[in-house]
């Protein structure tokens, strides 16, 4: 990276002092060389055999397509006579062809990963060199007449400062980048000690590694460049009488104090508004004892208002009960008065049987169930009810011994009722549609 130094350069807003570089620089070790140009040479002839069997794979097809075509051969037999002709007597073997052909792929699988791994070993070797430049040129400058010069420019000393204190790597992520091409440069040496070619899986590993570490030299380099950029433009001037080392504990302290002094400032405007906040919150506490008393007045008022309700409420519950208490003993009363009338009518429901029961009567004799007849639609009141009375007391559908309709009344067309004496009808259900759920109660029906 060759990035030209900026004509002028800007300060910077750091506030962190900077300590020596030499206090942070990283041990760097060189990452071991791998011999990979030796192991090319050892693959080459293997690559340039499994070139020629490829080749004469490609005449041999072009030839014996022409003749196919001459003897009248569909082309999908063509590579059927292909793989015979490959295991005739005489001519080629057809495994020893594959064979050469998949050691082919194998040593282009492995050329590929093993260039792909020195060219992570010359990044990582490029990283070291600069780490280990930087170093040293940063070191030297705080103290010789190149960093006096720099030391002449406040501006200038800024740049350099945020430039020193830019650590781009630690020691711990470079190692981390060896150990990891390490591993991988092994798991080549691995497959090609028993003829495998490299899995996919190492391949994109190695991808991987190699644009992490060009993500770190990126900015190794710059920095590098920078710095050199910022001494060849402080050249110019009038070197100063202390040195870089000495300007760069001066701005820190500065800007230390700087700090200090903005904190002091901005302590003194939280005080005010502590303050500010005090009058605040006792204006708001006694805002707040006026709203509780006057919220607990309105409470008291609802409260009054509510019980008003609850006692209304209260009063029409019971007057509703008496009313219905009273109702339902003038029904009974009523009930006790025609009890008479209702069992001379209604014997056809109330006397003993098995039908018109239910499903859970049907083994025990007893009187019919209300929610049968009301299922059958006799409570309805309507034609259709007295119809279904009618057939109520069918003998199909009531077992009860009882005066049932004659035959002209239970065949009668309902328009035709008014030419028979229908009043037994009429009175039956007008007297089990007003006293059903009483005799229910009493017992005269079940339920």
């Amino acid at each position: 990276m060759s990035e030209q130094f900026p004509t002028e350069p800007t300060p910077t807003n750091e506030t962190a002092p900077i300590e020596p570089a030499a206090s942070t620089a990283l041990a760097v070790v060189e990452p071991k060389p791998v011999d990979f140009a030796t192991r090319l040479n050892s693959l080459f002839p293997f690559v340039v055999l499994g070139l020629l069997v490829v080749v004469v794979g490609v005449i041999f097809f072009f030839a014996s397509e022409g003749q196919s075509r001459n003897e009248g051969i569909k082309p999908g037999q063509f590579m059927t006579r292909l793989g015979n002709a490959f295991v005739e007597p005489g001519t080629r073997d057809l495994e020893a062809y594959r064979a050469a052909e998949e050691e082919a792929i194998r040593k282009a699988e492995l050329v590929r990963s093993t260039s792909l791994s020195e060219a992570i070993h010359g990044d990582l070797t490029r990283m070291a060199t600069t780490i280990r430049e930087c170093n040293a040129l940063s070191s030297q400058v705080k103290t010789d007449d190149r960093g006096r010069c720099i030391a002449a420019n406040d501006q200038h000393v800024a740049q350099c400062v945020a430039l020193l204190a830019d650590e781009h790597i630690t020691q711990r992520e470079y190692e981390a980048l060896q150990a990891r091409h390490t591993s991988l440069s092994d798991a080549l040496v691995a497959a090609e000690s028993v003829a495998t070619a490299p899995s996919e899986k190492v391949f994109n590993l190695l991808e991987t590694l190699k644009q992490d570490v060009e993500l770190a030299v990126k900015p190794l380099v710059a920095k590098h460049a920078e710095l050199r950029n910022l001494i060849a433009f402080a050249a110019t001037n009038e070197p100063s009488a202390q040195t870089l080392q000495a300007a760069i504990d001066e701005f820190n302290r500065k800007r230390m104090q700087e700090r200090l002094q903005a904190l002091a400032a901005k302590a003194e405007v939280l005080r005010q508004r502590q303050t500010q906040k005090q009058i605040q919150a006792q204006q708001k506490e006694a805002d707040l004892k006026l709203a509780v008393q006057e919220q607990k007045a309105i409470n008291r008022q609802n409260e009054l208002v509510l019980e008003k309700k609850r006692l209304v409420d209260e009063a029409k519950r019971e007057w509703d009960r008496k009313r219905r208490e009273q109702q339902k003993a003038a029904a009974l009363a009523e009930y006790q008065r025609n009890l008479p009338v209702i069992k001379n009518y209604l014997g056809a429901f109330i006397k003993p049987g098995h039908k018109l029961r239910g499903k859970q009567h049907t083994l025990k004799a007893g009187p019919a169930s209300l929610s049968v007849l009301r299922s059958m639609g006799v409570m309805a009141d309507n034609q259709d009810g007295m119809l279904a009375l009618i057939n109520a007391t069918s003998q199909s559908k009531n077992d009860r011994s009882t005066h049932r309709f004659a035959s002209d009344i239970r065949y009668l067309h309902p328009d035709k009722w008014h030419q028979a004496d229908m009043s037994m009808l009429y009175k039956m259900h007008e007297l089990l549609r007003k006293f059903g759920p009483i005799m229910v109660e009493q017992g005269l029906l079940s339920s």
